[in-house]
């Protein structure tokens, strides 16, 4: 028979999928941050679709730890739709979600938590570091914050990464994340779209004063070539959420591809005597790139959401 606990008030949600090295040193800093609570605690973790050894390093902590820790199952692709699967299954007053290459501190759950149940907040920001092992001389503030890095925030419209932030279960269950975004998906934007349908309802989200959590990448994300693909995937991203959220006029948009793609033509030419990494500039317009081909997709697409206003 498997032991049973009162309903939890924190429900910790983590996705994986095909990073069960990453996740052997990221679940066992959620447990302790789950031991050093004082609130009742969840954690659950949602295997999405992996074919390495994932299913069977869950299968193992779940049964170490069966008051704690529960695995369930998306067997389709996606991270937005595995979050979404956990938001139903999850039992907490109160959403935790991060990533599996990230190593919360002993106090996360604490510091993300509180704010919401103590009517202060609808939802939290938790603060996110890139480790400083994987820092590297080419990367510019904007650069990290690409990779999930939140350091500082505007108190009066805090930002969130998905890495850590926390959010009333009520309101998760109603909004959900859009399952077109994020790993798996368009590639990234799921937390991005969430954040502004919150804040244009009149939620409160405001920035944790606790200690960061740290992004722990692979390193094959941080050579040239990942980083253009990242830029590539943040615009397609961006594309959806331009096209669909914000409404955005879709106007000399061929113009503007056609000078971008002259644009990093010359900084290719100019790349045979770079570095290893990628600049801002370089950065932005693969983004870019990606936008305005996503934009001119998506022209006549029906919009999914009314403009923000309304």
């Amino acid at each position: 028979m498997i032991p049973t606990t009162p309903r939890p008030t924190v429900s910790v949600i983590l996705c994986t999928r095909d990073r069960v090295t990453a996740l052997q040193r990221s679940l066992p800093a959620i447990l302790e941050a789950a031991r050093t609570a004082t609130l009742s605690v969840e954690i659950l973790v949602v295997d999405n679709a992996s074919l390495d050894t994932t299913a069977a390093y869950l299968s193992e902590m779940a049964t170490a730890h069966p008051l704690l820790l529960r695995v369930l199952s998306c067997p389709t692709p996606g991270q937005a739709r595995a979050r979404n699967l956990a938001i139903a299954g999850s039992r907490g007053d109160v959403l935790l979600f991060t990533d599996d290459d990230v190593h919360v501190p002993p106090s996360w759950i604490m510091d993300l938590a509180e704010p919401i149940l103590n009517n202060a907040a609808d939802g939290v920001s938790g603060r996110v570091q890139l480790a400083p092992s994987l820092q590297r001389p080419w990367m510019s503030p904007m650069l990290r914050a690409t990779l999930a890095e939140a350091l500082d925030f505007n108190p009066a419209s805090p930002w969130w990464v998905g890495a850590s932030m926390a959010l009333s279960a009520p309101l998760a269950r109603f909004f959900e994340f859009d399952e077109a975004l994020g790993p798996g998906a368009l590639g990234g934007g799921d937390d991005v779209l969430l954040n502004y349908r919150l804040q244009a309802t009149g939620h409160r989200i405001v920035a944790s004063a606790g200690p960061p959590a740290v992004h722990y990448p692979d390193e094959h994300r941080l050579n040239h070539s990942a980083m253009v693909a990242h830029a590539r995937r943040n615009g397609r991203s961006g594309a959806y959420i331009w096209h669909h959220w914000l409404h955005t006029p879709n106007r000399f948009t061929r113009a503007r591809l056609l000078i971008i793609r002259a644009q990093l033509a010359m900084i290719g030419i100019r790349r045979r005597r770079a570095g290893p990494g990628i600049s801002e500039r370089e950065f932005t317009l693969n983004y870019r790139l990606e936008l305005y081909r996503g934009l001119l997709q998506l022209r006549r697409t029906p919009r999914r959401y009314p403009t923000p206003s309304t």
